[in-house]
């Protein structure tokens, strides 16, 4: 059938394989923007995302396994460490924090959709998509450094107004990824606890007078 003559020709040709991964992933790229845009009118954008990010996830780890060593507690409380660890360094040079709207508006449901979509599903989704899909691929087309540093320059120009710190971050989860064999969930586990530092910072700063 179809599926097993494309299994076939990814053994035999790795830059076909390659180059299927890298369109996939500017496939799921755009499918969080499309798959919110109907559930924002009625809903907070977090909220929105907590509901579609599921089913993103799950289709991209149903397409890709992860060619990695499974994830040990002493591995991921390492990365959680890790990651908290950059944000806290990282928040010492932060000029305040912009906030859009008001947040005496929001109720403690959308607070909490927020922290669960930083910290746990945007970190994963980022993660396979960037690190799984694209990083995989790209080795396949360019090798090893082309495809880390491809997909760090694209990681960082997707995070505007943090380039520089996004870039350094991305390269340090990707070189995780080829070299270490680190997989999805341990990479997402230090890019989680970065991102939750950061928005504790965030809601400290919100909160004090």
């Amino acid at each position: 059938n179809m599926i097993q003559w494309a299994r076939e020709q990814g053994r035999s040709h790795p830059k076909i394989r390659g180059v299927f991964w890298v369109g996939a992933s500017f496939i799921f790229m755009g499918m969080p923007n499309m798959m919110t845009a109907t559930l924002v009118p009625e809903m907070n954008m977090d909220v929105a995302t907590c509901i579609v990010m599921p089913v993103i996830i799950l289709m991209m780890f149903a397409l890709q396994k992860d060619n990695a060593g499974k994830p040990t507690f002493r591995s991921v409380l390492l990365m959680i460490l890790a990651g908290a660890s950059a944000a806290a360094i990282f928040s010492f040079f932060m000029d305040g924090v912009k906030i859009k709207g008001n947040p005496e508006e929001l109720s403690w449901f959308h607070y909490v959709a927020a922290f669960a979509s930083a910290a746990i599903l945007i970190p994963i989704y980022e993660e396979k998509l960037c690190r799984g899909l694209q990083l995989e691929g790209l080795q396949a087309i360019a090798g090893n450094v082309a495809a880390i540093l491809a997909t760090s320059i694209l990681f960082s120009l997707a995070h505007k107004g943090n380039e520089i710190a996004t870039f350094i971050h991305a390269i340090i989860l990707a070189s995780l990824a080829v070299y270490c064999r680190m997989g999805t969930i341990a990479r997402a586990a230090a890019h989680g606890a970065y991102n939750f530092t950061l928005y504790l910072y965030a809601l400290f700063y919100i909160m004090s007078p």
